[in-house]
């Protein structure tokens, strides 16, 4: 019987010092977890049907090429980061794809415009952030 109770007690002890491994390990590893705040905004919202606009970013690493989503509830539009002088971000972070031509050819088309930017390498098309505007 006090065998029994030695082996519970020694599968006891290395569980809790197994647990206890767990729980230090982010305070081993420095503890503290960097966030990415990703941004983006479109200007001018809202834009008049027809006219350009810029979609612009901040917070992204450096090199990147973006790719922007332009979705609304009838189609989406790619606009594909490597064709615009603006698509790489800056060494500050920073993007600015335009001028953007925003043509609707029906009216049932106009109104609030979904943006989602994108890595361009990555092939899951992950959104990184997302912002809106209006065509009027």
């Amino acid at each position: 019987m006090s065998s029994r109770f030695y082996r519970k007690s020694r599968l006891l002890a290395v569980g809790a010092l197994a647990i206890s491994a767990l729980a230090a390990r982010p305070a081993l590893a420095g503890g503290t977890r960097t966030t990415t705040s990703y941004k983006c905004a479109a200007a001018p919202s809202p834009v008049t049907n027809a006219a350009t606009y810029t979609v612009s970013g901040s917070g992204f690493p450096p090199g990147m090429v973006v790719n922007v989503y332009i979705k609304d509830k009838i189609s989406t539009w790619i606009v594909y980061g490597g064709l615009y002088a603006g698509g790489t971000v800056a060494a500050n972070g920073t993007f600015s794809l335009g001028p953007i031509v925003s043509t609707v050819f029906y009216p049932s088309n106009l109104g609030t415009k979904t943006v989602s930017v994108v890595n361009a390498n990555d092939r899951r098309t992950t959104t990184l952030t997302t912002c809106t505007f209006s065509v009027q």
